[in-house]
């Protein structure tokens, strides 16, 4: 089982983690461990290269705590959550200039710059949003933001 293991992941360079902002603590460092493992190396993450995607400006973990919070656990709990944390801190952030997904929509372009930087309230965004046109709003339908 363990020589297929090294087999399957030997051609192995590069994984994408996508969502990465919803990982927790242990869950890297877990992840880490398992391609160590299965690369056969010793080096963070097996030697592979590893890119995060994700938004950390959207919700934390459910469980756990988030990769960018510093360890709160100590003695041999906090084990995992330290070196997870040591992990998180070798990698470089890219940001992307334009929300893509918002490119065609100035309105809720601007809305997302605005939850993004945390310098309007909930409120404040959808007068935003109905004050630019959006007055058939379904309320249903509305963003959820944890002040």
């Amino acid at each position: 089982m363990q020589d297929q293991l090294v087999l399957k992941w030997a051609p192995v360079r590069m994984i994408a983690i996508d969502e990465a902002p919803m990982i927790e603590k242990e869950m890297l460092h877990e992840v880490s461990c398992r391609i160590q493992t299965a690369k056969e190396c010793a080096l963070d993450f097996g030697g592979v290269h590893v890119l995060f995607c994700g938004d950390f400006a959207q919700l934390p973990p459910v469980v756990g705590q988030p990769l960018y919070n510093a360890p709160k656990k100590s003695g041999v709990k906090g084990i995992c959550e330290v070196a997870a944390y040591e992990l998180y801190r070798l990698f470089t952030t890219g940001y992307l200039r334009v929300n893509m997904r918002a490119v065609d929509d100035s309105c809720w372009s601007a809305v997302l710059r605005l939850v993004a930087t945390n310098k309007k309230r909930f409120e404040t965004v959808w007068t935003c949003m109905q004050a630019a046109g959006r007055r058939n709003l379904d309320v249903r339908n509305r963003p959820v933001l944890i002040p």
